[in-house]
């Protein structure tokens, strides 16, 4: 068990801290935004109920960000990523970021609605750990019949 007793797995029982932090690289061109995805607070992971999955998710954008893309809170969107895309419906999150856009996590890949259709499959720099803080989007609003 890692750190039985407050203790590491050093000969001084210490804990070491990176001697140095690696500048977060560029997004690419082609996906500017970042891609982010908390914990719900009602449930753990997939735990969401299958009830609650009607429809498209929602992605969580600044309001500064919905504007600058010419978007507007209730429309429905795209969202792309390096693996693929899945559609969603539009909300303003105030104190958001205005370089992310905001998927909650936990619901299904069967219902359309899981963020890990977003997602490239890649190590983080320190401790070789899954880079979900790592994966950039772009988000385009759907077409209606007739545009």
């Amino acid at each position: 068990i890692p750190f039985t007793d407050g203790k590491y797995a050093h000969p001084d029982g210490l804990c070491r801290l990176p001697a140095e932090l690696h500048a977060e690289p560029s997004a690419p061109e082609w996906l500017p935004l970042r891609l982010v995805s908390y914990v719900q607070k009602r449930y753990l992971l997939s735990q969401v109920p299958e009830s609650e999955q009607e429809g498209p998710a929602t992605a969580w954008l600044a309001p500064e960000l919905l504007r600058r893309l010419g978007l507007a809170p209730g429309g429905a969107a795209t969202i792309h990523g390096e693996r693929g895309s899945m559609d969603v419906v539009l909300a303003a999150q105030e104190g958001l970021s205005p370089d992310c856009v905001h998927v909650p996590r936990g619901d299904w890949l069967s219902r359309g609605r899981c963020v890990n259709l977003l997602t490239a499959g890649r190590k983080t720099d320190m401790g070789e750990l899954a880079a979900y803080y790592d994966q950039w989007c772009r988000i385009e609003r759907q077409s209606s019949a007739g545009e």
